[in-house]
């Protein structure tokens, strides 16, 4: 998907000739060189595979808050995108991708995977409609904290299957504004002791372009997710007996997105947003979220080297710190990390990538922090 967008943003940022109004125009044989070139390089279906393989190190496996484990690993993965002619009006995508990582000193876990497939069936009606139907399948094997929204569990290993169907329809409002609506419906079967949920709900988001290098969104959106087993809890943590669970969010989000330069080799980016969830009980997980982060990525033909922090901070309601502590219990979360990606020989590339995660909290256990260091090399197709 990130090269199919890529060729999409490079064919937008191509001076073309307007089509001239009769073949008797001068114009006429420029344009339809142009456009024989167009048809040449995006009316044709397109495919790409990437393969990667490297390893690390990662000082705490199991996100531990006092007994930290450390392991090197090795990794593996590969994406592969098969795109539709660009200049049909409708296109099809699909985009599989898939990473292993095994480690080879845990006792928390021996590997963590991720896998996920998507298939999109999208068309244009003019220069105004535009409609798309997206399916995406999803798997994810890894150790994951999941004390946000869980009582008695912080950090373990987690293992989901999910599955997800997402129609959206998109109207642009004139030539700088755009509106699109994107319904969702989704399943997760999670492994035990955790829960399988459904969710569902749509998202509205409203769109401007500023200029040809500069686009900021503004979205909304509700997500209802009811449990199959799990109960409901009072104020102080107890399970209520004859009682099923269920999660109402609502997220609003702020993104601005710019290019640098006339070659479009910067790019910067910067989100916000604010998310409230409930549950349908005494209120024992209602919590606000904000969370914000910037990005940077520069692009060369030999180069891609990016930056990016995501920060979180959790306020809650009903929960405590703890039982010798009454104030409302408090997260903060921070995510940083850095990749240099660089041309070796002909499509072979090398990379190196830094990730930190840290959390404080005024509830001990939940505090944590993991360093990973990885390398590698990649080869296109």
């Amino acid at each position: 998907m990130a090269a199919a967008l890529g060729i999409g943003a490079a064919w937008a940022d191509e001076p073309t000739t307007a089509k001239p109004s009769s073949e008797s125009d001068p114009d006429w044989e420029v344009w339809l060189a142009e456009e024989a070139a167009l048809e040449e390089e995006f009316g044709r279906w397109d495919h790409d595979l990437d393969l990667r393989l490297g390893g690390g190190h990662k000082d705490n496996v199991g996100l531990g808050h006092t007994v930290r484990e450390a392991s090197p690993f090795v990794a593996g993965g590969a994406d592969w995108t098969f795109l539709s002619p660009l200049l049909s009006p409708t296109r099809f995508l699909l985009l599989v991708s898939g990473d292993l990582r095994t480690y080879l000193d845990a006792k928390t876990t021996d590997r963590e995977a991720l896998l996920m497939a998507q298939a999109e069936l999208s068309r244009s009606w003019g220069e105004t409609w535009q409609g798309a139907l997206r399916v995406q399948y999803s798997y994810l094997d890894q150790v994951y904290d999941v004390s946000a929204t869980e009582a008695e569990y912080s950090t373990l290993p987690v293992r989901v299957h999910a599955l997800a169907v997402r129609p959206s329809v998109r109207c642009d409002l004139g030539k700088r504004w755009w509106l699109e609506l994107e319904p969702q419906a989704a399943r997760s079967i999670v492994r035990q002791p955790l829960d399988n949920y459904w969710e569902a709900g749509p998202r509205l988001t409203l769109g401007r372009s500023i200029g040809r290098q500069t686009e900021l969104r503004f979205s909304y959106a509700y997500a209802y997710r009811p449990y199959d087993a799990r109960p409901q809890r009072d104020a102080a943590g107890s399970t209520l007996a004859g009682t099923s669970l269920a999660f109402a969010r609502q997220r609003i989000e702020a993104r601005l997105e710019r290019y640098w330069g006339d070659r479009r080799r910067w790019r910067s980016s910067l989100t916000y947003h604010y998310e409230a969830n409930r549950d349908n009980g005494p209120g024992y997980f209602d919590f606000d979220r904000h969370g914000a982060g910037p990005s940077l990525r520069y692009r060369s033909q030999d180069w891609e080297i990016s930056a990016y922090a995501r920060a979180y901070s959790y306020d809650y309601a009903v929960q405590r710190a703890s039982l010798t502590d009454a104030s409302s219990r408090s997260r903060f979360e921070l995510t940083c990390g850095v990749r240099v990606e660089a041309g070796l020989v002909g499509r072979l590339k090398g990379y190196l990538e830094y990730e930190r995660d840290q959390t404080w909290s005024n509830q001990e256990l939940d505090a944590y922090d993991a360093n990973t260091v990885m390398a590698g090399l990649a080869y296109g197709f």
